[in-house]
């Protein structure tokens, strides 16, 4: 069994107002006797939000960073100093910065702080290819299979010693869980899009059934919302018909709404 606890995320819960929401992602994983933490939100929030949920971050077996975003990474300094668990990443995260352009606000930083990366390395399992770090969990990284990949992207770019160019999310990780019926893929912000996810997470672990996919479909607030949601729909049809999915964070809620009443009246999800 697998259980999914959001510690960090955008939207806010009427029924628990006590819980702090941020423009983050964090998630606590419990998979046959292991505590995971996949990613840190953009602050302090997870712990706080753990704590009010009785769960101890410092008991927690691993850590697993998506990718590169601060919204996923900006709680690291927090986590280092309460675990002394291994912290799994993307090789490709060192030594880039990376940037959103979306906005009227011009280039802005969104990258992980690179100096507690080389501070504690001691602390970071580095990730070079596709690989199981225990039974029944990998870390898989993005492949294109030609499905779509989210209009958001367009926005973000990666900057090497001083050169700017189109983020191509080599960075980002996917955490697949294999139970005894099927495929858990978690993947919180789904830059490398859903169809090419799902299907880089298939190959490797060789397990096709897809049981659940939690995480943001990075369909963002834009005049493509409608279009991006029939896209995804269709593939979701074609390759994980019977799949739940569990979206928030980078999914607005226009999309999320589109694809709670399509779903609901489809029956796909």
């Amino acid at each position: 069994m697998v259980k999914i606890t959001v510690l960090s995320d955008n939207y806010s819960n009427a029924q628990c107002p006590e819980f702090l929401t941020e423009h983050g992602y964090s998630l606590y994983i419990e998979f046959q006797g292991l505590k995971i933490l996949v990613d840190t939100g953009a602050s302090d929030n997870f712990l706080k939000n753990a704590e009010l949920l009785g769960l101890n971050i410092s008991e927690i077996d691993f850590a697993v960073l998506s990718h590169g975003h601060r919204d996923h990474t900006g709680g690291l300094k927090h986590l280092i100093s309460q675990t002394h668990c291994p912290i799994y990443l993307s090789e490709n995260v060192f030594g880039k910065k990376f940037h959103s352009c979306r906005g009227d606000k011009g280039l802005r930083n969104i990258g992980t702080d690179l100096g507690l990366l080389e501070k504690y390395s001691n602390r970071f399992r580095v990730v070079s290819e596709n690989c199981w770090i225990n039974p029944g969990l990998a870390l898989v990284g993005n492949k294109n299979f030609g499905f779509p990949q989210p209009y958001g992207n367009k926005f973000l770019t990666a900057e090497v010693e001083g050169e700017i160019s189109p983020d191509d999310f080599s960075h980002e990780l996917h955490l697949c869980i294999v139970t005894e019926d099927g495929l858990e893929i978690i993947s919180p912000c789904s830059h490398g899009g859903f169809g090419n996810i799902v299907s880089a997470c298939r190959e490797f672990t060789g397990v096709e059934n897809v049981l659940r996919y939690t995480g943001g479909l990075h369909i963002v607030e834009s005049e493509q919302v409608a279009a991006e949601v029939a896209s995804f729909l269709e593939v979701k049809s074609s390759l994980t018909p019977s799949a739940i999915i569990n979206t928030s964070h980078c999914t607005c809620p226009e999309a999320m709404r589109l694809i709670a009443e399509k779903c609901k009246q489809h029956s796909i999800c």
